[in-house]
């Protein structure tokens, strides 16, 4: 049988939690008119970047531009109504002559409190037939990548219409969300205790763990372990500047929680487990001997030996 040998070695040994993640866009928006009509012109083109704010697509204003222009014109016929206030003056001034009776001038006061109150109706009503004018050019709620146009110019779309016009993704920053055991919450806790300013750091790693894609901080722990993984949500954030990161993305999570300096570590392959606990073969004078150790933090390689060697 063809045995291989190593030696014990002696080092700076990270702790590192290894886990699959997803990544996630911070904000994933549909954008959905917000009035019906029909589609008259796009200002952008599919998978492009756009800024909050920037106009996306027009839609045929010319039903709420009619609603607009009703809307004001009724407010001018009513305004005209509003000389009821300068005959309120010459009521009071002949109420105080004793020209007019009481009841004459309470009349003419009501009846200006009620134009008045038609006239902030009106001012409402042509309020809101702006704001409706106004959702006909559609802007980009948050700012990220666009992706592909789910309808055509001359459709009619609105608030009803499923896919929306255009989904919007935020692509930097991003964050990747994964899992980490129940069992090694407590150390997790108290790394994030210890590393409380900077945040303890997070590296993704493309699906053969041979190339690093970003590198990020851990920023936020779920409130509840997952019963059905026995594992804790936890979110990290990146900075992805060039893309590395795509939403939706599966990566592989480096979360590393301390290093413990001048720790002694032997590959996890030779380590075995008997009657007696843990047991390394330590050789000495070409023999083979059993000897028992105390094991403490693990990677996916290596294992921290405690005690026994």
């Amino acid at each position: 049988v063809t045995v291989s040998v190593v030696s014990a070695e002696q080092g700076a040994f990270p702790v590192v939690i290894r886990a699959v993640g997803n990544v996630t866009p911070y904000n994933t928006v549909t954008v959905v008119p917000q009035v019906e009509g029909r589609l008259l012109r796009v200002h952008f083109q599919e998978g492009a970047h756009v800024q909050a704010g920037q106009l996306l697509a027009e839609l045929d204003p010319r039903a709420l531009q009619a609603s607009l222009d009703e809307a004001r014109g009724t407010q001018a016929q009513n305004q005209a109504e509003l000389n009821a206030r300068s005959d309120l003056t010459r009521y009071e001034r002949l109420y105080r002559q004793d020209s007019v009776s009481r009841q004459q001038l309470e009349t003419q006061r009501a009846l200006v409190r009620q134009l008045q109150a038609r006239s902030s109706t009106d001012q409402a009503k042509v309020d809101n037939a702006r704001v409706q004018l106004g959702y006909t050019k559609i802007h980009a709620p948050v700012a990220g990548r666009l992706g592909l146009l789910k309808t055509n110019i001359g459709a009619m779309i609105g608030p009803s219409t499923t896919d929306g016009l255009v989904s919007i993704v935020q692509t930097d920053p991003i964050s990747v969300i994964f899992g980490v055991p129940e069992v090694q919450l407590t150390a997790l806790r108290d790394a994030m205790a210890a590393a409380a300013v900077n945040g303890l750091e997070v590296e993704a790693w493309d699906r053969s763990e041979q190339g690093r894609l970003a590198s990020g901080r851990l920023t936020t722990l779920d409130n509840q372990i997952d019963t059905t993984t026995g594992s804790l949500r936890v979110r990290a954030r990146f900075d992805n500047p060039g893309e590395t990161l795509f939403p939706n993305q599966f990566v592989n999570i480096r979360l590393t929680l301390q290093t413990l300096p001048g720790a002694v570590s032997v590959p996890v392959d030779a380590v075995q487990f008997g009657t007696q606990g843990n047991y390394v073969y330590v050789v000495r004078d070409d023999k083979a001997h059993v000897q028992v150790v105390k094991l403490g933090a693990t990677t996916a390689d290596r294992v921290q030996i405690v005690e026994g060697l």
